[in-house]
C-alpha cells in the first residue's frame, strides 16, 4: 500500500514536470494564447522544431528576449522587406507581426482551419479558406497562389518572400491601404496594431480584445526587434515603392493608383467652406467614366464616413460635398423612408444636375430599378462607372445586401482600372433611419451594375 502511494506520487510529479515543459503551452500572464498544433515553430520548407528552453528562460519576464512570440525567427525576414526593401517603420512592423501572431501564430504555412506545416499548406492550396500569416482567404486565397505560380516561377505560396512580395505588390485593393498606413504612421505600436486591423485585417474580435490581445503583442515584438537592431524608422521614399510590381515584374501593378492624375474641366468643382467633403488635389470629376474592368462590384476595405477614408481616395473626389439641405421636402420622410438609399440618391442628385430630380414613378422604386425611373425621364444610362451618376445594383455588387430592393447611390470618384467610389446612405454600421453618408471604394463591374445620369442631362454648375 505504501509502495502505490510512493508510486502514484511519482507519477503526478512527472506529469506536472511534463506540463511545465510542453512549448504549447501558453503562460498564464500571456496575452498571446498559443494553439496545441502551432505550439511548435515552424519555418518556410514547413519543417518544425520543438521550442527549447530551459528553467531560466521559462521563468523570464524580459519581453526583449521574445521567449512568448511564437516562430520570432521569421520577424527579421518580415522586416528586411518592409523596412529595408519598402521604409515601413518598426512600430508599424511590430504592429502588422502582432495581428499575425493572433491570425496565424506568425507562421507562412498557416492554413484554416488551424493546420499549419508544408503537407497541410500543399493539401490547402486548391481551397478558399485563410492561408499565411494574413489568413488570405477567398480571392485573396486564389490570387496569392497564383502569384506564386506567376511571380516567383512556382514557388510555393507558404514561403515568407512570396507573401511578403504579394502584401505590397500584389494585393489588388489591399496595396494602396498599406502605402497609406506605411505614410501615416507614428510611435505608438499600440496604435500601428490597431489601424492595421482595422484597415487591412478587419476581425470580428472587438475593440477592447484588439486592444488588449493585438496591442499587447504589438509592445512586446517591438521591445523584442529593438534589442535585435530592427528599429528603423520609416522612409517616404522607399515607402513610394509599395505596388510597384514585384522581384519578377516591371512596371506598375494594376492595383497601384498612387500616381494616377485624371483631369477634366471642372462644372461642378467645390469652392464652398471646405469643410473636408470633398477631395483635394487632382481628383475625378463630374462626367468622368472608367472602364467595365469584368469585376464583381465587390467592397474593398469597409464603408468609411469621409473623415476615415484613405488620403488616397480623399484625393480622387472632387465633386461638391453633399448639402443636408438638399433633403428639405423629401417625399421619403412620410412614408417611414428617411436615410434610405433612394432618399440620398434622390437628394444628391438634386443637388449635382439641373431640374427636378425624380423620386419615383408611381412604383415601387427600390434601389435596383432607380435607373428605370431616370431612363424613362430621358436620363442617360451606361455601364460604366461615371462620376456624378447614380447607380443601381443588386447583390452581391456595390453595398446591394437584400435581392428584393438592391442599393442606390452616386458615383463620387473613379479610377484607370476600373475601381470607383461610391457615396450612399443606409449601410453598416449606421443605417437608417440614419442618414449617415458612407463612402465605399468598389472594385469595378462586370457591366450588372447600371449608372444614370441626371435628368435633362446637364450638370448645374
Amino acid at each position: 500500500m505504501f509502495k502505490d502511494i510512493i508510486l502514484r506520487t511519482m507519477i503526478i510529479f512527472l506529469m506536472s514536470a511534463t506540463l511545465l515543459h510542453e512549448p504549447s503551452i501558453a503562460k498564464a500572464d500571456s496575452s498571446v494564447i498559443f494553439d496545441a498544433q502551432q505550439g511548435c515553430s515552424t519555418d518556410d520548407s514547413g519543417t518544425t522544431n520543438k521550442s527549447k528552453k530551459d528553467d531560466s528562460e521559462a521563468d523570464s519576464s524580459d519581453s526583449s528576449k521574445g521567449d512568448d512570440i511564437p516562430n520570432k525567427k521569421n520577424i527579421k525576414k518580415i522586416y528586411e522587406v518592409l523596412h529595408d526593401d519598402y521604409g515601413f517603420s518598426s512600430e508599424l512592423i511590430a504592429g502588422i507581426i502582432s495581428n499575425w501572431i493572433t491570425e496565424s501564430q506568425l507562421d507562412p504555412t498557416s492554413n484554416e482551419p488551424g493546420n499549419s506545416g508544408a503537407k497541410t499548406a500543399k493539401a490547402a492550396t486548391e481551397g478558399e479558406l485563410g492561408i499565411g500569416f494574413g489568413q488570405w482567404s477567398f480571392e485573396r486565397h486564389h490570387a496569392l497562389v497564383k502569384w506564386a505560380k506567376n511571380k516567383h516561377d512556382g514557388a510555393n505560396w507558404w514561403e515568407t518572400k512570396v507573401q511578403m512580395d504579394y502584401m505590397v505588390n500584389g494585393d489588388e485593393g489591399y496595396t494602396d491601404i498599406l502605402k497609406q498606413l506605411a505614410e501615416d504612421s507614428k510611435d505608438d505600436p499600440v496604435l500601428e496594431a490597431i489601424n492595421f486591423h482595422n484597415n487591412w485585417e478587419r476581425s470580428a474580435d472587438s475593440d477592447s480584445k484588439i486592444r488588449e490581445e493585438r496591442g499587447g503583442n504589438a509592445k512586446k515584438v517591438l521591445a523584442y526587434m529593438k534589442s535585435n537592431g530592427m528599429d528603423g524608422k520609416k522612409d517616404k521614399e522607399k515607402i513610394k515603392k509599395i505596388g510597384k510590381g514585384s522581384s519578377k515584374s516591371s512596371g506598375a501593378s494594376s492595383s497601384d493608383n498612387s500616381n494616377e492624375k485624371e483631369t477634366s474641366d471642372d462644372p461642378c468643382e467645390d469652392t464652398g467652406d471646405g469643410d473636408g467633403n470633398s477631395g483635394s488635389g487632382d481628383g475625378s470629376h463630374i462626367g468622368d467614366s472608367t472602364k467595365v474592368n469584368g469585376k464583381p462590384g465587390k467592397t474593398i476595405g469597409r464603408n468609411y464616413k469621409y473623415e476615415d477614408l484613405p488620403k488616397k481616395y480623399q484625393d480622387k473626389i472632387k465633386l461638391p460635398k453633399f448639402k443636408e439641405e438638399y433633403y428639405k421636402g423629401s417625399p421619403f420622410v412620410q412614408f417611414g423612408d428617411k436615410g434610405l438609399c433612394t432618399e440620398f440618391t434622390w437628394a444628391y442628385m438634386n443637388q449635382l444636375w439641373k431640374g427636378k430630380q425624380p423620386s419615383d414613378d408611381g412604383k415601387t422604386t427600390n434601389g435596383n430599378r432607380v435607373h428605370e425611373v431616370y431612363k424613362d425621364k430621358g436620363a442617360k444610362v451606361t455601364k460604366k462607372p461615371t462620376v456624378g451618376y447614380g447607380f443601381s445594383s443588386d447583390p452581391p455588387q456595390a453595398g446591394a445586401a437584400d435581392p428584393t430592393v438592391g442599393h442606390t447611390g452616386v458615383v463620387a470618384a473613379v479610377m484607370d482600372d476600373g475601381k470607383w467610389i461610391m457615396a450612399s446612405t443606409n449601410l453598416t454600421p449606421d443605417p437608417a433611419p440614419s442618414r449617415t453618408l458612407y463612402y465605399t471604394v468598389i472594385d469595378g463591374t462586370d457591366g450588372d451594375i447600371k449608372f444614370f445620369g441626371g435628368v435633362g442631362n446637364k450638370p448645374k454648375k
